[in-house]
């Protein structure tokens, strides 16, 4: 299968940028993971729970670890992703 480009930038998607919650407790430091189907590239987003009951997911760039995070909930998360799987944030 020939490998896509996926275009993931919060300014074409803005409907899902939404601000990070408090969810009242404490909190594990994330543990981010990189996508299965990366095959060791190095153009991949990691992920991660946010909070320790799941509701929050923050998404980042692996090239830069150390860099800002986008955080959006589980459920547009799920949106997301079902998304890129369609195809429909394809560079064309």
């Amino acid at each position: 299968m020939p490998e896509r480009q996926v275009l993931f930038m919060p300014t074409l998607i803005p409907r899902l940028r939404e601000p990070m919650t408090t969810v009242g407790h404490f909190a594990p430091p994330p543990v981010w993971r990189k996508s299965s189907r990366s095959l060791g590239g190095t153009d991949c987003v990691e992920t991660a729970r946010l909070d320790s009951i799941g509701h929050t997911v923050g998404i980042r760039d692996s090239k830069d670890p150390s860099g800002p995070h986008i955080a959006i909930t589980s459920a547009r998360w799920r949106l997301l992703a079902e998304q890129i799987k369609q195809g429909r944030h394809d560079i064309p």
